[in-house]
């Protein structure tokens, strides 16, 4: 199991008498190497559920064991780590930095990395992805020379980079067209089969969630099983 929800509780304090709950005493196992769709209305607490699997946001109680380590017991320079090294993140707005080249962009969460091999084979690996993903005519265009599927297609690259075990997709194609969306959700498939890398995508979409092994729906403040 590469990470197993435990009881996860999360709210907001909206005074100092009333708070809004939004997870509750939830659970999700999530399998190396599976695909989960989580729908549900908006508002109803899916981004914060991948914020909490992602460690950018963390539960009010509940564990959050990922390869067998409670995250929850982690500083935050921990959770800083795990995000780094573990996960990727692709959100519905590709968060390209304008004044970065495509390559600089996806290069990105390295800047920290000081060892000179691993920068150099890192780089290598960025232009594997980067041609795999059908954009190595671009690699020197900044993101306003670029097409929305097209830096959407980079942010997935940027997510790749580090290697992790986990893509957490928030709403990926929801700025897109029918014709990208169905592009982006085809190349995160695709690397899934092709790396093993676990996925966790957030959608709307009845047809892109169809596409996914396992599709839940969060209501109520639970998960269950559509």
């Amino acid at each position: 199991m590469l990470v197993d929800i435990q009881q996860v509780n999360k709210y907001y304090q909206i005074t100092s008498l009333q708070k809004r709950e939004v997870l509750i005493d939830l659970d999700l196992e999530i399998a190396k190497g599976e695909t989960i769709a989580i729908v549900g209305r908006s508002g109803s607490g899916k981004s914060t559920l991948l914020n909490i699997i992602g460690s950018l946001d963390i539960p009010n109680s509940g564990k959050i064991i990922y390869n067998g380590i409670d995250l929850t017991h982690y500083s935050e320079n921990e959770r800083a780590k795990y995000r780094n090294s573990s996960v990727g993140f692709v959100f519905q707005s590709h968060h390209l930095l304008p004044q970065l080249t495509l390559l600089e962009n996806v290069l990105l969460p390295l800047v920290a990395q000081n060892d000179k091999s691993k920068r150099e084979e890192a780089k290598l690996r960025a232009l594997k992805l980067i041609d795999y993903v059908g954009l190595n005519q671009n690699i020197t265009q900044f993101p306003n020379q670029l097409s929305g599927g097209e830096c959407q297609r980079t942010a997935v690259v940027r997510a790749l980079i580090n290697q992790p075990d986990l893509i957490l997709a928030d709403e990926p194609t929801g700025s897109l067209d029918d014709i990208n969306a169905d592009l982006i959700i085809d190349l995160l498939s695709d690397i899934n089969k092709k790396y093993g890398i676990t996925l966790v995508i957030v959608t709307h979409s009845e047809k892109i969630a169809q596409k996914m092994q396992k599709v839940l729906l969060l209501e109520q403040g639970r998960l269950r099983k559509i």
